[in-house]
């Protein structure tokens, strides 16, 4: 590696901000002051040396946009490595380098000889042939079984953080052998098999409710790569081979492991008995794009990866889908590639990939942006235009045209309080429906009909944070009561009735799940946070450990918290259970039989749904402004301090 190289991987962007903190080692003076330890100080130092933003990386001359994101992302791993190591070794005691091994496990450097040579593989669709790196491998094999064994002997680690440690070692395996497989070097796909059959056999079911989604995610995911992705490489495109994995499966008594085999296996049966349909070879071009990923991981780390992966994917199929728009695809293919990109910014238009991994707000690169405005607006302009174009695509496409267009709105106002666009966005929802949502025709995409409903369902959820006044709110919704579409209609009324609850007190009386009295009147003189969820939610479940930390925090200064679960009747053994792992303390009321009247009231089509009433049960902030309870926190530290200036007075 060259010394400008090196220079460039020691000041790049780690890949994440962990929020796991070590325990400081502290000391107590006469006066009760407490001391932080020279070496926490080190630590922490040292730890946000590692999880620091960086510096990007100059662009080479001639390199891709593609090709240098990459890159970025690949030095971005390298770092995180080498400098982990040293934290890990400097700092034994500090629990915070667990979190870090179980990422650099789940999202590994990909070793190549050549970085440049491993980008520009990168940016096809083609087989990584890039040049292996043993001796940087070879070192991390050396090191890693003892840093493995302290994270499955350590208090500090969860027997779920255990379980997705081997879950990611199998994946990088994995990923290991379709690499030596591209490059024709030998594979015990024997060996990795039985790895997945006794993962699966370990862990035959879910530690609990609430993991249930990321483990069977995690098994699935396995088992897809092998069986749907890489038969080939894992000598599974033979009858013998895959009934015997089937059958190894079936013997673990992991029962989602047995039922997914199964399904793929029934799948691949049907497909070989079905005619083969020659496809054209602009349709194979977009089936080899980079698909998305289809898992919602529960832990941290987990959901750092998966950001992750999101990310460098949507990156992959956009820049590549671009460079197949005039050689390869018909006229169905640039449809479809560009309704999926039209949806925001992908990571590249961020000047720091790191920072957006770590949900930190960045600074778009606006030279980037302008350039990719440009061009949709041209590959836009041509679908539209195609004669072979239908009403009812256009309508598709002009439905997820205004997915981005809410981003962008959202940025404008946060950023800069400027409702550039806001009024371009209000009246493109008007013409979905005006244009394109009231037609018949049986070949039109279903969204078409069902877009202005959810666009306008989303303008009542988050029409703060798009800079709009409550009068704005009325004035969109106004002229939906003369539409024919009773969804329409419904939601006109609710943003008038949302409107109407920041004068008028919410009620609400129903039983918690202890069979007790519950009436939200009962909570007058006290700031509420009335969280609506159902039990097939799960970023409500995810949400509420924060929202807890914001109960602990702030329910001496008069806050509180109740949840109402829409599906308590039918499910109550699960709730609680829900209530119980969680270890929540505030009160989860049934409100299953008032489900249809709250939707119809409210405008509500999903969970989750949060109001944050005043003091007089009067609506503060909705859905959108309270942000999963990530914002909640600010919204309380304002209506306090709003509370103590009106006293100061």
């Amino acid at each position: 590696m060259s010394r400008a190289l090196l220079n460039t991987v020691l000041f790049l962007p780690a890949l994440l901000c962990l929020t796991a903190c070590g325990k400081a080692e502290t000391s107590t003076s006469r006066d009760g002051a407490v001391q932080i330890s020279f070496e926490q100080i080190s630590a922490n130092q040292a730890w946000e040396k590692l999880t620091s933003s960086g510096e990007r990386p100059e662009r080479l001359a001639g390199e891709g946009g593609l090709q240098y994101f990459m890159r970025q992302v690949e030095l971005s791993d390298i770092r995180r490595r080498e400098l982990g190591l040293t934290f890990w070794h400097d700092y034994p005691n500090d629990p915070r380098r667990y979190k870090w091994l179980a990422l650099t496990v789940r999202i590994p450097p990909h070793y190549a000889k050549d970085i440049h040579e491993w980008t520009g593989n990168e940016t096809t669709i083609n087989p990584n042939t890039a040049a292996l790196n043993t001796d940087a491998l070879a070192k991390w094999e050396k090191v890693y079984p003892d840093m493995r064994e302290a994270f499955r002997n350590s208090a500090e680690v969860t027997d779920i953080e255990r379980r997705f440690l081997w879950a990611m070692e199998i994946n990088q395996t994995l990923l290991r052998m379709v690499e030596a497989h591209t490059r024709g070097d030998h594979v015990d796909a024997a060996s990795v098999l039985e790895k997945i059959a006794i993962f699966a056999e370990a862990y035959p079911e879910a530690f609990s409710e609430n993991d249930k989604s990321s483990y069977y995610s995690n098994i699935g995911n396995l088992i897809r790569y092998v069986m749907g992705h890489h038969r080939a490489v894992f000598g599974l495109d033979e009858e013998e081979g895959i009934y015997g994995f089937i059958e190894r499966l079936a013997d673990t008594g992991n029962k989602a492991a047995s039922s997914l085999s199964k399904v793929l296996l029934k799948r691949r049966q049907n497909a070989n008995q079905e005619k083969k349909v020659d496809l054209s070879e602009g349709r194979q071009m977009f089936m080899s794009l980079p698909s998305t990923v289809g898992y919602q991981p529960s832990t941290f780390e987990g959901h750092v990866a998966y950001d992750h992966d999101i990310l460098v994917r949507n990156q992959k199929f956009r820049e590549i889908g671009r460079t197949f728009w005039q050689k390869y695809f018909g006229q169905k293919e640039k449809l479809e590639w560009l309704a999926i990109t039209s949806n925001g910014y992908s990571v590249s238009y961020d000047q720091n990939f790191v920072d957006k991994i770590r949900g930190v707000r960045t600074i778009l690169d606006e030279e980037e942006v302008a350039e990719w405005e440009q061009a949709y607006a041209a590959l836009s302009a041509e679908i539209f235009n195609d004669p072979q174009t239908t009403n009812a695509q256009r309508g598709y496409f002009l439905h997820k045209d205004i997915n981005g267009q809410f981003r962008q709105v959202k940025n404008a106002w946060r950023d800069n309080k400027d409702k550039k666009g806001l009024q371009e966005l209000l009246d493109n929802i008007h013409i979905l429906y005006t244009e394109y949502g009231s037609h018949k025709d049986h070949n039109a995409h279903y969204i078409t009909v069902t877009g202005p409903s959810v666009h306008s369902f989303t303008i009542i959820r988050d029409y703060k944070t798009l800079g709009m006044s409550d009068d704005d709110l009325l004035t969109f919704f106004e002229p939906m009561f003369s539409y024919e579409d009773e969804d329409l209609q419904n939601l006109a009324k609710a943003a008038f009735n949302h409107v109407e609850l920041r004068r008028t007190p919410f009620e609400f009386k129903a039983q918690t799940l202890h069979g007790e009295v519950f009436d939200v009147k009962d909570l007058r003189g006290k700031i509420v946070l009335v969280d609506h969820w159902n039990t097939g939610c799960s970023a409500c479940i995810a949400a509420m450990p924060g929202i807890d930390r914001t109960y602990q925090k702030y329910k001496d200064k008069g806050f509180e918290v109740v949840s109402i679960c829409y599906d308590a009747t039918e499910r109550k053994k699960r709730v609680l259970r829900i209530e119980e792992e969680l270890g929540l303390t505030w009160p989860t009321v049934d409100g299953e039989s008032q489900e249809a009247f709250i939707k119809k009231k409210y405008g509500y089509q999903g969970y989750p749904q949060y109001m944050l009433l005043n003091r007089d049960g009067t609506l503060y902030a909705g859905t959108g402004e309270v942000a999963m309870g990530r914002n909640l926190p600010a919204l309380l530290d304002e209506m306090l301090g709003a509370e103590q200036a009106s006293k100061n007075k």
